[in-house]
């Protein structure tokens, strides 16, 4: 995560711990094979970012001898 962000120009990102949350799907009781899906689990990862500030580079510029070989 903190080098996704850091690719984004988010240099100083806190990365939180993860928060996993594991929760019903599907329909209980009779349903039609193919069309409802029946009961199971899912779980959701919440994941808390502080970005903080973006920073871009403007220019590059190099200085000193030139060599070729």
């Amino acid at each position: 995560m903190r080098e996704a962000e850091q690719n984004r120009g988010y240099f100083k990102a806190n990365i939180g711990e993860p928060i996993a949350k594991i929760r019903d799907t599907g329909h209980t009781g009779f349903h039609i094979p193919l069309i409802q899906h029946g009961p199971g689990k899912a779980m959701d990862i919440t994941i808390p970012i502080d970005e903080g500030d973006q920073y871009r580079l403007g220019t590059i510029t190099f200085k000193g001898k030139q060599e070729h070989p």
